[in-house]
């Protein structure tokens, strides 16, 4: 990608109109002064000269002076550290030193922000690499540069506050940073109040001292009661109770909720419950009604086990099952408890197979079963059934329990006929269902080794060998259909297309006096449309011609609607023939599960010594896909594309 500047027509390019007839008097590096046609004289200060002048002096380590420029014009702070972020890093503590005004410190660490100031586009063209590292940042989400500069700067305040000085600055670190640390600015606030005990405040009176007629200078000096306004001027007063409270520091919440003009009578009484309280189930008490309930689970599992039913209950209603498994690892008894209702609550919710899990890890293998059997999932049911000391009397009657439910649903039967040939197999009825229901899912192979293993060489001449002739038929007609269906529709949109092309209506089917039908377009060079994979070449046809080799129709990445649609037949002179044409080809396809079932069932045509049917099978799928690889547009695509 080429480095790209700002143009004009960019947001942040500020435009300056004067009078006509403006004479340049004189230009320095930050300041243009011109002469307006009545005589009178002004000043402009061009952005773009400013910022080069800036980064010299950043390049020269003057940030004092970039601060007091940027500020006086009106230009984002964030430039200081942009420019050379490197750099900056390595100074800030010149920064500190050049800046030493406390309000100038705060003004800079709230302006800090993550993304880069619009201004350095001026200063160097955008290149492929910056787009790249601007993109990842934001897909990834990462902050790292509001954060590391506030550690540093904080670094090098701590240094300089032995008289509390720059208790505000560092203050706004805290509460500047993400997430913002506002427990250890309020842990800061209450050492600067305990710092107070010995100290006697100065009282600075309005008016000007009699003796010298000068204003009395105020202190230096940050009391407690200034940082602690500062903080609630910076965050909202209610969150910073609550971050007080999470302190567990009583002395802490009540001086916040004095200075954030809490009602006494609403945040006593509760400090006073709290403090007849146990330590652990104190904190719980104060997390719950923050409603942090992960936070809350986590300190009650640390209390006495005579409040387990309290946490239960929680644990119930705020569905924190996977947290109190872990929080509850050192109680084994109780954690028993929970795992018994996690079961029931997924039981409930129809995760009948999580459900069955989590019995089964209780050691409930009763309930663990009554889980499975609601599932396909039939080697982990009878892995269950084992814990019981099922004897095979037992067995056999789950088998045929559970396979009768199987067989009910379409999508379980392949699991009901393994289950009754696997787990049960006895009895000529039984083996007989067997051998039909794994026919029916096409499961052949597993079939034949179960009637090998019963002796029953007539489930494999009769049954299983005519049903694999059955599946051929049907399959070999069905792929055939599509084949045919696929090559008339198509020849009918090689028609639509040559008529909307050359005639300008898809109405118009004939040419002159003669009729132009099917039989005429197939006589001419459209035969040969689209019978190869991967290209569509219409030969005769010059402008559609053109189409052939552009553009793959969008769409076929699409998602596919979860419910069949029935399929819209496409309507021969109706004004949207050729989209739904198009459309009705774009639905039919091969997908994997199709190829994966032809191949399964050509192997067993080969076991049986049919062949001739299997190779007749695999060259009528693979002239279907070639036939739906082929590139689809219509012609108002085309027409996009030209």
């Amino acid at each position: 990608m080429v480095p790209r500047l700002p143009s004009i027509e960019d947001d942040s390019f500020q435009i300056r109109n004067v009078e006509r007839g403006a004479r340049l008097v004189c230009c320095n590096l930050t300041k243009t002064i011109l002469q307006m046609p009545r005589g009178n004289l002004e000043g402009i200060r061009h952005r773009i000269p400013i910022l080069y002048h800036a980064e010299r002096l950043i390049e020269e380590e003057k940030y004092g002076i970039v601060f007091q420029m940027l500020r006086k014009n009106k230009i984002n702070l964030n430039l200081i550290c942009d420019i050379n972020y490197e750099k900056f890093k390595r100074n800030v503590a010149k920064f500190i030193q050049q800046n030493l005004r406390v309000d100038y410190l705060d003004l800079f660490i709230m302006g800090l922000d993550e993304e880069e100031s619009k201004e350095l586009e001026f200063l160097r063209p955008r290149s492929g690499e910056d787009v790249i590292k601007r993109k990842f940042a934001e897909i990834s989400g990462v902050k790292q540069k509001i954060n590391e500069i506030c550690d540093l700067m904080r670094d090098e305040l701590v240094k300089l506050n032995d008289d509390k000085e720059y208790t505000l600055p560092i203050l706004t670190t805290y509460v500047k940073k993400t997430p913002q640390q506002l427990i250890e600015a309020l842990y800061l606030v209450k050492d600067l109040k305990v710092s107070e005990k010995n100290v006697e405040r100065k009282v600075i009176p309005p008016h000007l001292n009699p003796e010298t007629m000068k204003k009395e200078k105020k202190e230096k000096r940050v009391y407690y009661e200034d940082a602690l306004e500062y903080i609630c001027w910076l965050v909202d007063a209610n969150k910073l109770y609550n971050v007080a409270l999470q302190t567990y520091d009583f002395d802490l919440v009540t001086m916040v909720a004095t200075q954030t003009q809490k009602d006494p009578r609403e945040f006593l009484p509760y400090l006073n419950s709290l403090k007849e309280m146990e330590p652990e189930y104190m904190k719980f008490k104060v997390q719950y009604d923050l409603k942090e309930y992960d936070l809350a689970l986590k300190e009650i599992s640390q209390a006495d086990d005579k409040y387990f039913d309290e946490a239960l209950a929680m644990i119930k209603k705020q569905r924190l099952y996977r947290q109190a498994l872990r929080y509850y690892s050192d109680k084994p008894e109780l954690q028993l408890k929970i795992k018994i209702s996690f079961a029931g609550y997924l039981h409930d919710r129809k995760y009948y197979e999580e459900a069955g899990l989590m019995y089964k890890y209780a050691g409930e293998y009763e309930k663990a079963l009554g889980s499975l059997i609601e599932t396909p999932n039939y080697e982990m049911l009878f892995a269950v059934a084992q814990y019981l000391n099922y004897n095979k009397e037992d067995t056999h009657k789950l088998a045929l329990e559970y396979s009768e439910k199987l067989a009910k649903e379409d999508n379980t039967k392949r699991e009901a006929g393994i289950v009754l040939a696997k787990y049960h197999g006895h009895g000529d009825e039984v083996q007989r269902q067997a051998i039909d229901l794994l026919i029916k899912t096409k499961n052949y192979f597993f079939a034949i080794e179960k009637a090998s293993e019963w002796n029953k060489k007539e489930f494999i001449d009769d049954e299983i060998k005519s049903g694999v002739k059955l599946a051929y038929e049907l399959k070999f007609n069905d792929i055939e259909k599509r084949v045919k269906e696929y090559k008339e529709k198509l020849l009918r949109l090689k028609i639509v297309q040559h008529n909307k092309k050359h005639l300008g209506s898809i109405n118009a089917l004939t040419i002159g006096n003669g009729a132009f039908d099917a039989e005429t377009m197939s006589q001419s060079q459209l035969s040969d449309a689209s019978m190869t994979s991967g290209q569509s070449s219409i030969s005769g046809l010059s402008e559609t011609s053109k189409l052939s080799q552009a553009r793959v129709r969008m769409g076929k990445s699409k998602k596919k609607s979860k419910k069949k649609k029935k399929k819209k037949v496409p309507k021969e002179n109706s004004p949207f023939e050729e989209e739904m044409l198009v459309e009705f080809l774009e639905d039919i396809s091969v997908e994997k599960a199709e190829r994966d079932e032809v191949s399964n069932l050509m192997k067993t045509l080969v076991y049986f010594g049919y062949i001739d049917e299997s190779v007749y099978l695999h060259e009528k799928l693979e002239e279907l896909m070639k036939l739906t690889n082929t590139k689809l547009w219509t012609i108002e695509q085309g027409d996009i594309l030209e």
